[in-house]
């Protein structure tokens, strides 16, 4: 299993499509980084307007092309299934303690996802504590499970995932069958309507043309 670090950022402001689809899906899923480069098994680790930390391991990745509907954003990016979040720090506790020297700290700044190999965090954060980082993480999951359970939990976590977008999407089709046929019989009903009202103006209009000579000669004996 791929060990390593992807960081996604969420913006302080309310407004902002980072922190509006992180409350739609960001506990489920997120775009990789620029180059795709985060791996099944790395760590997730989710900046949250510099409040707090939430840590996630990636579970399973999506392509492109197998964007889950409910993800409101498109782009040619993989997608990052999450598992649910494994730990939560304050900012605080990250900078001094877990995370310090971890990638944008101490010194702070939003920028795109990013994501590190083990031997990259090493190589260019030599200073923040990797292995520490993953002993205080890995004890939140069951400690009794052994290699072989967990390899079958993160294949039901990731069997999941495909059934909730097969759910999703199946349910995206019947909605667009369900809105067409209403959409067609809105227009065979509009259709009618109309042939209805065409019916009843030539029934006007024969009745005018019918009676209007009558109607002449009844007014022209009754005021005789």
């Amino acid at each position: 299993m791929d060990s390593g670090l992807t960081i996604a950022f969420i913006c302080n402001k309310n407004n902002h499509p980072s922190y509006v689809c992180y409350n739609i899906f960001g506990n489920k899923y997120w775009d990789d980084t620029q180059y795709n480069n985060s791996k099944i098994g790395y760590y997730f680790a989710y900046y949250y307007r510099q409040e707090y930390v939430y840590v996630h391991k990636i579970i399973n990745i999506l392509k492109p092309d197998e964007r889950p509907k409910i993800m409101s954003w498109n782009t040619d990016r993989q997608i990052l299934c999450l598992s649910e979040q494994l730990k939560k720090f304050t900012w605080n506790e990250w900078t001094t303690k877990i995370g310090l020297h971890a990638p944008y700290t101490p010194k702070y700044y939003s920028t795109q996802t990013s994501s590190w190999s083990c031997n990259k965090l090493k190589e260019k954060f030599e200073s923040f504590n990797f292995t520490n980082f993953k002993n205080i993480i890995e004890p939140q999951m069951d400690e009794s499970e052994d290699e072989d359970d967990r390899i079958i939990r993160e294949a039901q976590e990731r069997k999941k995932i495909k059934n909730k977008k097969k759910y999703h999407d199946i349910k995206l089709q019947i909605n667009i069958i369900t809105d067409e046929i209403k959409a067609d019989f809105a227009n065979q009903i509009h259709e009618a309507e109309q042939q209805v009202l065409r019916i009843k103006e030539q029934q006007a209009q024969q009745l005018k043309e019918k009676t209007e000579p009558l109607m002449l000669k009844l007014v022209k004996y009754e005021e005789a």
